[in-house]
């Protein structure tokens, strides 16, 4: 049985920053295909070729497509609160509203409180944010915190208000 979504937010990473892996991933594939190619060696110490081949699969190529294809994505129904951090985790996690004790619309500092943005554990709880520094905060009733980022935070709170009721 489908329900109703009374609220949809669905955060990339910003563009800029899409952009410096990219242009990583290109240097990356330049210096490699120098050394192995062209015969020039990177540096007094050159890595062996295939420590190269390596690096650059890694983060010239697997990097820059996580980076293209991860989003935080939120969605609000009259059961409650879903999300996910795509491709992390393919499907929804729900929140129902009966296990929640309080929500709040919050702002923090994503390097100092939370580590940085992506999935992050901590003293505090669990954060799922991609940018910004505003979202929810969810308390459940075993006292967990689970932390949304979103860039329409304080209308995802009055939304989850209204339908919770």
């Amino acid at each position: 049985m489908n329900t109703r979504v009374h609220f949809h937010e669905v955060q990339f990473q910003p563009l800029w920053l899409r952009l410096i892996m990219v242009g990583v991933g290109v240097g990356l594939f330049i210096g490699m295909y120098r050394q192995i190619v062209q015969g020039y060696p990177l540096g007094t110490h050159p890595a062996p070729d295939w420590v190269l081949i390596i690096i650059w699969l890694a983060i010239g190529v697997f990097l820059p497509l996580f980076s293209f294809f991860s989003r935080l994505e939120i969605m609000v129904n009259e059961k409650g609160i879903l999300y996910r951090y795509f491709p992390l985790q393919p499907r929804f996690i729900v929140l129902p509203y009966s296990r929640l004790t309080t929500i709040q619309v919050v702002r923090f500092h994503p390097l100092l409180e939370t580590g940085g943005w992506g999935i992050r554990w901590g003293l505090g709880g669990i954060c799922y944010t991609v940018r910004g520094n505003e979202g929810i905060q969810c308390t459940l009733e075993n006292g967990k915190k689970i932390l949304l980022g979103s860039q329409r935070s304080a209308e995802l709170y009055e939304t989850i208000q209204k339908t919770r009721t």
